[in-house]
């Protein structure tokens, strides 16, 4: 459909495939998560947990005091398995590394705990704690915020290691990590989403020139179906405006 569709590889394309996939299996979890009830939403994620695979990737959407965030499982091991943190929003980005690259300040904005126990990623109580980091606002009262307690309680927790051994041993540059820009409009949902794809394609080796290539792709089929449905929409809410407006200028 588009110049360099070409260009990708067939094995390129099967990784892709297989990112989808991974987004896809996702869905239910995600609709439960949306539901606000804690234990559909653990009847839809167990099994899922469960039944992954060796190098199967789960996403969970999750948030932080409302904002969105996704949490990606990945099996390493019989036992073990990959925990990451998808966190784009600049004001809970306090526990991941940054860098000042002027005019940006740009953030490790996936936060990765390798070879984590399987059975602690499936503790109920893990789980609890995490649902009121979601649910509950961060306020001056509480001894910790909800941030807070995902770095610093959650994670420990996860990993066996006190939080400064965690920040120590974070990836810099390689597959699992890269300093990013953070996100800047109110589409925060989106933009984690399209986060956790660049992070799979980092995570399965695509290279630099195809995820920009992806990219681009990606950007033209989704202005093809804006074009589409705005026949049909009376109005835009200012978050779809401004991430129209974004994407016009990327491929502009």
């Amino acid at each position: 459909m588009f110049g360099g569709v070409s260009m990708l590889q067939r094995a390129e394309w099967q990784t892709l495939n297989n990112i989808a996939a991974s987004f896809t299996d996702s869905v239910q979890v995600a609709l439960q998560f949306q539901n606000k009830n804690f234990d559909s939403f653990m009847r839809s994620l167990m099994p899922k947990l469960k039944a992954l695979k060796l190098n199967e990737s789960l996403l969970v959407p999750h948030a932080i005091s409302g904002t969105p965030i996704i949490f990606v499982i990945e099996k390493a091991g019989d036992e073990t398995a990959n925990f990451t943190i998808i966190n784009i929003n600049p004001e809970l980005l306090v526990f991941h590394s940054a860098k000042a690259e002027p005019p940006k300040i740009r953030f490790q904005t996936c936060f990765v705990l390798e070879n984590v126990a399987l059975e602690k990623i499936k503790d109920d109580a893990f789980w609890g704690l995490a649902w009121w980091v979601a649910s509950t606002p961060a306020s001056d009262s509480q001894t910790m915020t909800p941030v807070t307690v995902l770095y610093q309680i959650l994670m420990p927790f996860l990993s066996g290691k006190s939080f400064a051994e965690i920040q120590r041993d974070q990836p810099n540059s390689d597959g699992n990590s890269e300093l990013r820009t953070p996100q800047r409009s109110e589409a925060g949902d989106l933009k984690c989403l399209t986060e956790a794809f660049q992070y799979f394609m980092r995570r399965r080796g695509l290279s630099t020139g195809v995820r920009k290539q992806v990219s681009l792709l990606l950007r033209l089929t989704m202005l093809e179906f804006v074009i589409n449905d705005m026949r049909f929409v009376q109005q835009l809410s200012t978050a779809e405006r401004t991430l129209l407006h974004i994407a016009c200028r990327q491929i502009s």
